[in-house]
């Protein structure tokens, strides 16, 4: 793609950026889109400083209002919600560190919806029946069935079991 030397992408870019803050409508997403930037990288360096930088592109922070503003984390598994709960006064404090007061901060799980693929739904491949027992786990079931009483409802379903599992 060529471009005109007066309209450089830079520019385009610079012009773009100056129309999305200007009074169209669409200033206060703009702003609202550089604030959430500032508190992502924010949250970055807050995490580096608690060891945990390694999970700061898998958490999606944002401000919600409620009753009294507070700092929303936006986690994908339980796990990583589990730590990040274990830390947060910690993280309140990094945060004031960086000029970020925030004495209120949720974490919140939202599982990530399924990514589509072409042909569907990704999902795992059902594995198929079982078609019987290996060598060595009929012989497991033999030794234990050779210790049972004859009148033994063990006994007795473990015979359906290798009945039903042939070689």
């Amino acid at each position: 793609m060529n471009f005109d030397p007066k309209n450089s992408p830079n520019k385009l870019a610079k012009d773009c950026l100056d129309w999305l803050r200007s009074q169209n409508g669409l200033s206060g997403i703009m702003t609202r889109a550089e604030e959430l930037a500032k508190l992502k990288k924010v949250l970055k360096l807050a995490l580096t400083a608690l060891n945990l930088g390694h999970f700061s592109d898998r958490i999606e922070p944002t401000w919600r209002v409620s009753p009294q503003e507070e700092l929303l984390l936006i986690v994908p598994n339980a796990a990583l919600a589990a730590r990040l709960e274990q830390v947060l006064p910690s993280l309140s404090a990094e945060f004031a560190r960086h000029s970020y007061r925030c004495p209120n901060i949720k974490v919140r799980l939202v599982l990530s919806q399924m990514k589509l693929q072409p042909g569907g739904l990704r999902s795992k491949p059902k594995p198929g029946p079982v078609e019987g027992l290996n060598a060595v786990a009929r012989l497991a079931w033999v030794n234990l069935l050779k210790r049972l009483p004859p009148d033994s409802k063990l006994r007795h379903s473990i015979e359906r079991l290798l009945a039903a599992r042939p070689k």
